[in-house]
């Protein structure tokens, strides 16, 4: 876990692919009404990266999301095929679900991330998409985009998943 205070405007180097191609990056962080908003860059050089998208706001809930997407699997009955349908919706506005394996408060409760706090729960937010080469590095910016210093910016993980994946005839899987 990061967490970050203050007015930040920082760099994190990614770590390389394995092979050149094109990829979808991922952020997953937990929400809630301490954190901030930031806009997101990204390029092959600390110094020069470009925005994507627009600005990120880990304050808001789950009912902010145009369309509000997000459905517990539970008020589905755990039905694979209305899950996979809603995780799709979910991901037609930028954002996935935390994965399965990531537990509230570690094995404790037993409640996943993955359905926890229908307000504002672990969140996985679509970055970009982009082409990308094996022995280039590449570099995520973030910077603070409101006048609050006090909020936080809070990332858990990223994924960079390479395309064949994110658009394959197999849904990738829940975990």
């Amino acid at each position: 876990e990061i967490l970050v205070t203050g007015r930040y405007d920082f760099v994190l180097k990614l770590p390389p692919v394995p092979q050149d191609g094109t990829y979808e990056i991922r952020m997953g962080a937990s929400l809630n009404t301490l954190r901030g908003m930031f806009q997101i860059y990204f390029g092959d050089s600390p110094t020069n990266t470009q925005p994507v998208g627009l600005p990120i706001d880990q304050r808001e809930s789950v009912s902010m999301i145009p369309g509000q997407p997000w459905v517990a699997d539970e008020d589905l009955n755990n039905d694979p095929e209305l899950m996979r349908e809603a995780d799709r919706n979910l991901k037609n506005v930028g954002y996935m679900k935390a994965p399965q394996y990531m537990m509230v408060n570690g094995t404790e409760t037993m409640e996943t991330c993955r359905n926890a706090s229908p307000g504002t729960p672990a969140l996985r937010r679509i970055i970009t998409t982009a082409n990308m080469k094996k022995d280039k590095s590449y570099y995520l910016r973030f910077k603070l985009a409101i006048e609050n210093a006090k909020t936080q910016f809070m990332l858990d993980y990223f994924e960079i998943v390479p395309i064949s994946i994110v658009n394959g005839t197999t849904p990738e899987d829940i975990w």
